[in-house]
């Protein structure tokens, strides 16, 4: 295994987390709206972002711990992400394009997704993660 992917984890790692954190900071920061006035309240979007933070999270620590189902679950997460933002960009080109110029994370996440996954999807990467024998108890 080279160098770049056995320290790459770690970078890897730091973007999930960061990744979910700004999510849960940005539903924190929406709460006080909503607690005001409750029809502003989507539980069921607040519950899947919830939801999709905690998977990135685990993800990240699983990336660290070298899992083999955090590998998988990362690459489907950041491939879906990166799909899912492009398909609203070209969809809505000229506004999604004024939107990210306008300081909104439109174009920020697919950025940096990008290297999160060819980080993930490299033949070193991936043969680390998958030629690596579970343990059922490890401490």
């Amino acid at each position: 295994m080279t160098k770049f992917a056995e320290w790459g984890r770690w970078g890897a790692a730091a973007y999930l987390a960061f990744r979910a954190m700004f999510s849960l900071r940005e539903m924190i920061a929406a709460l006080p709206k909503a607690w005001r006035d409750p029809g502003n309240l989507s539980h069921a979007v607040d519950y899947f972002g919830l939801g999709i933070s905690l998977l990135f999270l685990l993800c990240a620590w699983g990336i660290v711990r070298w899992r083999k189902w955090a590998h998988g679950t990362a690459v489907t997460l950041v491939l879906v992400e990166i799909v899912f933002f492009l398909v609203v960009i070209i969809a809505f080109w000229p506004v999604s394009f004024f939107l990210g110029l306008a300081g909104h994370n439109l174009l920020l996440w697919p950025l940096l997704d990008l290297p999160v996954f060819v980080w993930l999807v490299m033949p070193d990467v991936r043969s680390a993660y998958w030629q690596q024998p579970e343990m059922a108890c490890t401490r």
